[in-house]
């Protein structure tokens, strides 16, 4: 091996394959990698040779639901027509890091026709605390919005991502129950640590403060909005429901 340096990658799953993409397609040009695909047992991994810290690029086509395990799910049928593009127009705006910024390398191959006549909707709960929803309509799943309920709640301290993994008592924003009217597009989300959040779909950005509230001594309802620094979306009211001790 020639070179200044040696970078060691690795991978989520084990490797079952891997080609070098280059420039030009014939042996006896001057062969200069631009870019490795990866097959693993559960993924497909292409990385940006070109781009300092070898960036992945962003896969358009995911081919695991399993990113963080599942533990809920929700399905939607005949949809309202105009739900999957809003749901597409915000998700294709959100900010994606540690991603190469080239476009997808790899094309080919032919869609197959889509059998459903009405538009479908998937919504899965992960154990990170994520929602995610696919669009169900076509031949594979599509992901269309990502939101992360974590962002709602105050971390302690840093856990390692456990991608992959199974679902542990350390996961305090897993995701037990969801409810969705796709009419209204209101979105009630509750976890493992018995808190209830109410997401509100909105085509602009909205930026909301935290309301602090001191002790009290009666039963009471809270109804506070969550802050976000540029939230395109759902965004929440959070509802909390507190005995205080005496």
């Amino acid at each position: 091996m020639h070179g200044k340096s040696t970078a060691v990658l690795e991978m989520d799953y084990p490797i079952v394959d891997f080609l070098t993409l280059c420039e030009t397609p014939y042996p006896n040009d001057y062969q200069e990698p631009y870019a490795v695909v990866v097959l693993l047992e559960k993924d497909l991994v292409v990385i940006d040779l070109a781009q300092n810290g070898y960036p992945i690029f962003e896969n358009p086509y995911p081919l695991t639901i399993h990113e963080s395990p599942v533990t809920c799910c929700e399905y939607f049928a005949d949809c309202p027509a105009d739900l999957i593009p809003a749901l597409y127009s915000v998700g294709s705006r959100q900010k994606r890091q540690g991603y190469s910024k080239k476009e997808w390398p790899i094309s080919g191959g032919n869609w197959g026709q889509s059998t459903q006549s009405y538009p479908e909707i998937i919504i899965t709960g992960h154990a990170d605390g994520t929602v995610k929803f696919w669009d169900a309509s076509a031949i594979m799943l599509q992901v269309l919005y990502k939101l992360k309920t974590a962002k709602v709640f105050d971390r302690n301290r840093s856990r390692d991502d456990k991608g992959g993994g199974e679902v542990s008592d350390e996961d305090p924003f897993a995701i037990q129950l969801m409810a969705w009217c796709p009419e209204s597009r209101v979105l009630s989300v509750a976890g493992v640590s018995a808190d209830v959040i109410i997401y509100r779909f909105s085509k602009l950005e909205v930026t909301t403060e935290v309301v602090q509230v001191g002790s009290v001594n009666t039963l009471i309802t809270l109804r506070a909005h969550s802050h976000s620094h540029s939230l395109q979306g759902f965004h929440a009211n959070r509802q909390i429901r507190k005995q205080a001790s005496r």
